[in-house]
């Protein structure tokens, strides 16, 4: 027979749960909408924290291996710091998710956009000022721009090029200019596609701007040489002028270094870069979710 002391401890703390559960639910009643908007963002990037840092923690078995993804943290943030002086940015589409920060354009610029969904705000405010545009995405049926000086392909952006899918490399080598600007937001994508790409085509390119997905995956290898290749391949004849936090994506202290899992970066052709008149300007940043906390490029 139990313990009638036992019993009534049991009940007592079964009492004080049920009190505190009533407690909770009564001041999240009192909170204001935005207050508990917060909390669950809050939650939403402990568990982002916790689901990354477990992953690294399964990959690491040794001090070395820790010395190992800190240095990497430091060259990949090394190679996408933006150039102390910059020229002059503009930040063209939404003041939000799909918005971007490029420096002066003209009218003879060619765009290859890879990657609308359902935001042509950066598509829409720029096409109509420059020569062409080529919009690629698959995931959608048409885009409706108030212009007609533009094609949509639904196509997806793939290594291979097919009837359902487009491979930008071989589709710019078909183009004749060196006035092209080249945009990609394709979910992580973006990593292989450009390691594709050829030095001539990327020179191509007066401007390029990518949302870099997955980035906290560094302490995978493979995919680690796959991002210092890439960004190697970009910086050999381009510039880092602006970089932005996608504060959708989780935000880290990893080995004693802030690094975050998405970043848009703005990078411009050498040449022009030494030609524009430049300042030791702040970089254009803006909220992707202006709901959430601005997360800071450091």
């Amino acid at each position: 027979m139990p313990n009638i002391l036992t019993i009534t401890s049991n009940t007592l703390k079964l009492n004080l749960i049920i009190k505190f559960i009533k407690l909770i639910k009564f001041s999240i009643k009192l909170m204001p909408y935005n207050t508990i908007i917060k909390l669950l963002i809050f939650s939403n990037r402990v568990n982002h924290f916790i689901h990354y840092s477990s992953n690294i923690k399964d990959k690491l078995g040794s001090n070395n291996a820790i010395y190992v993804n800190n240095q990497r943290i430091k060259l990949l943030i090394k190679m996408i710091t933006p150039e102390k002086y910059k020229p002059k940015l503009i930040r063209i589409g939404s003041k939000y998710d799909g918005g971007y920060a490029l420096a002066k354009y003209n009218k003879n610029n060619i765009l290859i956009s890879g990657g609308i969904s359902n935001n042509s705000d950066f598509e829409s405010s720029i096409c109509s000022r420059i020569l062409y545009s080529y919009l690629f995405d698959h995931t959608i049926k048409t885009v409706n721009l108030s212009i007609n000086n533009y094609a949509f392909y639904r196509k997806k952006v793939v290594t291979k090029g097919d009837q359902y899918g487009v491979n930008l490399n071989d589709f710019i080598s078909q183009i004749d200019s060196k006035s092209l600007i080249l945009k990609l937001d394709i979910e992580g994508d973006e990593w292989n596609i450009l390691s594709q790409f050829s030095t001539n085509n990327l020179l191509k390119c007066e401007q390029i701007v990518v949302e870099f997905h997955n980035v906290l995956e560094i302490y995978n290898t493979k995919k680690f040489d796959l991002y210092i290749k890439v960004l190697t391949k970009i910086r050999k004849n381009h510039k880092v002028i602006n970089v932005n936090v996608n504060n959708y994506g989780a935000s880290s202290m990893l080995f004693g270094e802030k690094i975050s899992d998405v970043y848009e970066i703005s990078f411009l052709r050498n040449d022009l870069y030494a030609k524009m008149p430049k300042a030791k300007i702040n970089m254009l940043t803006s909220k992707n979710n202006p709901t959430y906390p601005q997360v800071m490029f450091d």
